[in-house]
């Protein structure tokens, strides 16, 4: 799907008088499945699309969100995940101050520990990003996978997963000695 596509969308429900007054973006305007960004490819004129079916059509836009936070390399050139490490925002692994790492659409993914007063502040500044930096003004979200959920059977990455982790475990029984596999 690219951006051009997206807008035409809005053209046939108009020449079939269907009524429209939401326009929804799915996953793939993000960059990479990086939540809080866009895709400078696909869609690299969402911003004028949006503003567009604002100011002509007087319809509202709603995006996805995930709560998944696409781990990747460049750390640098991802703000969202750079501003969560750099903030500590990120549900921890056991016996660890490193980020717990889990998989969704994005691949390797980090989530937010919204029990952490931190991060609600870190949440809204996102949204102020893709909103004031990006352009990209919306008028609500569709939250996807609100809850943290993975693809993963118990730990994504084996090297993740403590020593202590009753998954390294053959069996075990509370108050009998732990075997180790």
């Amino acid at each position: 799907m690219t951006d051009e596509l997206w807008y035409e969308v809005t053209e046939k429900y108009e020449e079939f008088a269907i009524p429209l007054d939401t326009m929804w973006a799915d996953i793939d305007y993000m960059d990479d499945y990086k939540i809080y960004s866009i895709s400078p490819s696909r869609y690299s004129n969402l911003t004028k699309y949006v503003k567009k079916i604002r100011e002509e059509k007087n319809m509202t836009f709603v995006p996805i969100m995930d709560a998944g936070v696409a781990v990747r390399e460049d750390v640098d050139n991802y703000y969202t995940l750079k501003t969560g490490l750099d903030n500590g925002v990120f549900i921890k692994q056991a016996l660890s101050d490193d980020p717990l790492t889990g998989g969704v659409w994005c691949g390797n993914a980090y989530f937010p520990d919204f029990f952490n007063e931190a991060t609600n502040k870190w949440w809204l500044d996102n949204w102020d990003h893709l909103n004031k930096t990006l352009g990209l003004n919306v008028d609500g979200i569709w939250l996807d996978m609100n809850e943290v959920t993975t693809f993963c059977d118990g730990y994504c990455i084996d090297s993740e997963r403590p020593k202590s982790s009753l998954r390294n475990k053959a069996y075990y029984v509370p108050g009998q000695r732990d075997l180790e596999t």
